[in-house]
């Protein structure tokens, strides 16, 4: 725990605003963490990455907030997890996407960004994917290997690829 709470604060020397009593698991990586904002006591185990693509993006975590190993944050422009929450192990989530336009080399078409939001109380299972432009409800619950490609209301549970509404909370 010692351990986990040193890495924390030098994120925070890094330039990251960083709540009180957070911890970072070994091999936490945070690209550009002065964009990134975490709340009092989030827990990242070990192997999550922050892959922060852009200076001008913005990385923000709320209180309490837990994030299993191994998950995966693609930002180019925003995302924004909310209090509470836990995110699984091996959850992707991605603010943008490449273009795809015949006639042109696909490694040099860019790609186009949407903000994603998620909620306070919310439940992103194990190896789920949130794409660009998603906003999930408070406590909603995204089950198990779920692909998210639009937005999932409060307290509402979603499964399959793509996810449909499955039940209530």
């Amino acid at each position: 725990m010692i351990m986990a709470r040193m890495r924390a604060h030098l994120v925070k020397l890094q330039g990251a605003r960083v709540g009180k009593k957070c911890l970072m698991g070994s091999g936490v990586r945070i690209d550009r963490p002065w964009t990134a904002k975490f709340g009092i006591r989030c827990v990242f185990e070990p192997q999550v990455w922050i892959d922060t693509v852009s200076d001008n993006a913005s990385f923000q975590v709320g209180d309490y907030t837990f994030m299993g190993r191994g998950a995966h944050v693609f930002i180019s422009e925003r995302v924004s997890i909310g209090s509470n929450c836990l995110i699984g192990d091996g959850v992707i989530i991605s603010d943008h996407k490449h273009n795809i336009e015949a006639g042109k080399l696909i490694g040099l078409q860019g790609c186009t960004s949407d903000p994603v939001e998620i909620g306070d109380d919310v439940m992103l299972s194990v190896r789920c994917i949130i794409l660009q432009g998603v906003s999930i409800g408070k406590g909603a619950v995204v089950g198990p290997g779920v692909v998210v490609t639009g937005n999932i209301p409060p307290y509402s549970i979603a499964g399959g690829a793509p996810a449909r509404i499955v039940g209530k909370r």
